[in-house]
C-alpha cells in the first residue's frame, strides 16, 4: 500500500511536465502488482493478498487522478521531496 501511495504521488507530480514518465510509473507499478496478485491467486491459499494487491493498484490510479486534478505540480513536487527526505532519514537512522 505504501509503494502505491508513493507511486501515485510521483506519477501525479510528473503528470504535466512529463506525461510519458507518469504513465510509465503507473504501468510498471500496475504490472508488478498484477503479477504479485496473480501469484497469490494461483497459490489458492492467500487470496486476501491478491485482493489487497489489486485494490492497491486501483487505489494508486484513483489517487493519481485525484492528486493531479486538485494540486499543482509545485505542491506535488514539494510533497514528493518531503516524503523522499523522510524515507531517506528513516533509512539512515536505522
Amino acid at each position: 500500500v505504501g509503494t502505491g501511495l508513493l507511486t501515485a504521488l510521483a506519477a501525479a507530480t510528473a503528470r504535466d511536465p512529463l506525461p510519458e514518465l507518469s504513465l510509465l510509473l503507473l504501468t510498471s507499478y500496475g504490472l508488478v502488482v498484477l503479477v504479485d496478485g496473480g501469484i497469490a491467486f494461483l497459490a489458492r491459499k492467500d487470496r486476501g493478498r491478491a485482493i489487497v494487491d489489486l485494490a492497491g493498484g486501483a487505489g494508486a490510479v484513483i489517487l493519481w487522478a485525484v492528486l493531479g486534478t486538485f494540486f499543482s505540480t509545485l505542491s506535488l513536487a514539494l510533497a514528493l521531496g518531503t516524503v523522499l527526505f523522510v524515507l531517506v532519514a528513516i533509512l539512515v537512522s536505522s
